[in-house]
């Protein structure tokens, strides 16, 4: 086993960090949920994958997408249904 050194600091290594790839090919979409929360990032659920996944379990909460709105729509990151109304989870200590 190894570890890649890079050096974080540098603005192209930033936004290599920072970009949205989407699952590799073949993953297992349980196994895409928990590299999101690994790396504490949003993660958005439509309504039949809420269920599925226990956000406490992985230090997440839901929260209100703006004032008045409990739900966004958007790709649902567990099954990746487009346009979907999902429910946003953060991770407890961003907010």
């Amino acid at each position: 086993m190894f570890a890649i050194l890079r050096d974080w600091t540098t603005r192209a290594n930033r936004l290599k960090a920072a970009a949205f790839n989407g699952p590799a090919s073949g993953t297992v979409r349980g196994s895409w949920l928990s590299d999101l929360a690994a790396l504490k990032k949003a993660v958005m659920l439509c309504w039949q994958c809420q269920p599925k996944w226990k956000p406490e379990k992985h230090g997440y909460a839901r929260r209100m997408v703006g004032p008045g709105y409990r739900e966004a729509r958007g790709e649902c990151d567990g099954c990746g249904a487009a346009n979907e109304l999902c429910a946003m989870y953060l991770p407890k200590e961003r907010h």
